[in-house]
C-alpha cells in the first residue's frame, strides 16, 4: 500500500485501486473469431432462446386459463409451435455458424503453433492484426523478409479429390474455385501492411502475401519461377522463408515490429 493512500484507505475502508497492466497485451491467434463467436451466441442463441421461453411460457398459461371464460389454448399452442419451429431453424444455422468458426479459429491456431517455433531463430510473429472490417491473420518478420500470413481451414470431404491446386493465379479446393479469390484477398492484406509500415516509419518494405491450407496437400501445377503469392501448407512453411535470400538487418526488423506493435495496441485501445 502507497503511504499517501493509508489515511484515505483507513477512513473509508476502501483502498484505491489500478490495473497493473500498463501496455494492452498483443492479440493471440483467432481472437477475432472468438470475439465472433461470442457475439453470435450473445446476439444469436440467447435470443431465440428467448424467444422460445415467451412462446412456450404463453400457451402454458393459456392452458392454465382453460378454467375460465372464452380461453384460446390451442390458437396460442400453434403460435408457440410454429415460433419454436423458427427457433429451431435459426438455431441449426447459429449452429453451422459457430462450428465453421471455431474451425477457422483451430486452424489460426495451428498455423500459430508452428510460427511461434520460429522465433527461436529471431522471427517476429504478429497474430489478429484487426484492421476495418477485416483483420490479418499473421504477420512474420524476420531477416529474410516480412509475411502477411491468411489461413484458410477448410473440413476435407471423405471421399474423392482432397487437395489444392494452384496455377499461380487462381486456386481450386477439392476441385472447386473458392467463392472470394484468396490470392486477390492476401495481396489486399499484404498491402494493407506495407501502407501501414510506410506511414508510421516513412520507409518501403516488400510484403509477401502467404496462403495457407491446414491438413490439405497442397499441388503446384504452375511453370517457372514461384509467383509471388505462395500457397503452401502449414508445414512446408519454414523451409521456403529459410531459402528466401537475408535482407532485412536487425534494426529494421525492430523498427517495423515496434509500428506493428504500437498499431495493435492503439486499435485494441480504440
Amino acid at each position: 500500500m502507497s503511504f499517501g493512500l493509508y489515511p484515505f484507505a483507513k477512513k473509508t475502508g476502501r483502498v484505491p485501486k489500478r490495473s497493473p497492466i500498463r501496455r494492452r497485451p498483443l492479440r493471440v491467434a483467432g481472437q477475432s473469431l472468438d470475439e465472433t463467436i461470442q457475439r453470435v451466441l450473445q446476439e444469436d442463441t440467447y435470443e431465440t432462446l428467448g424467444v422460445v421461453v415467451v412462446f412456450v411460457s404463453l400457451a402454458i398459461w393459456e392452458w392454465f386459463r382453460v378454467l375460465y371464460p372464452k380461453p384460446q389454448p390451442l390458437f396460442v399452442t400453434i403460435v408457440a409451435f410454429a415460433g419454436s419451429i423458427g427457433a429451431v431453424v435459426r438455431l441449426l444455422h447459429v449452429r453451422r455458424t459457430i462450428r465453421n468458426l471455431r474451425l477457422a479459429r483451430d486452424g489460426e491456431r495451428a498455423v500459430a503453433d508452428i510460427l511461434d517455433q520460429m522465433r527461436e531463430n529471431g522471427y517476429r510473429i504478429f497474430h489478429d492484426i484487426v484492421g476495418s472490417k477485416f483483420n490479418v491473420d499473421h504477420v512474420l518478420i524476420g531477416s529474410h523478409g516480412l509475411y502477411v500470413i491468411e489461413t484458410k481451414t477448410m473440413s476435407k470431404p471423405a471421399a474423392g479429390d482432397a487437395k489444392v491446386t494452384y496455377n499461380g493465379e487462381s486456386i481450386r479446393v477439392g476441385g472447386f474455385r473458392p467463392q472470394r479469390d484468396p490470392v486477390q484477398q492476401a495481396s489486399a492484406l499484404a498491402q494493407w501492411i506495407s501502407e501501414l509500415i510506410e506511414t508510421s516509419t516513412g520507409r518501403t518494405y516488400p510484403v509477401r502475401p502467404v496462403i495457407l491450407y491446414p491438413g490439405w496437400f497442397v499441388e503446384d501445377t504452375f511453370t517457372g519461377p514461384r509467383p509471388h503469392v505462395w500457397v503452401l501448407n502449414p508445414a512446408g512453411l519454414p523451409k521456403f522463408v529459410e531459402r528466401e535470400p537475408a535482407h532485412l538487418r536487425p534494426e529494421e526488423i525492430q523498427l517495423v515490429s515496434s509500428c506493428l506493435s504500437q498499431y495493435v495496441r492503439s486499435a485494441t485501445a480504440s
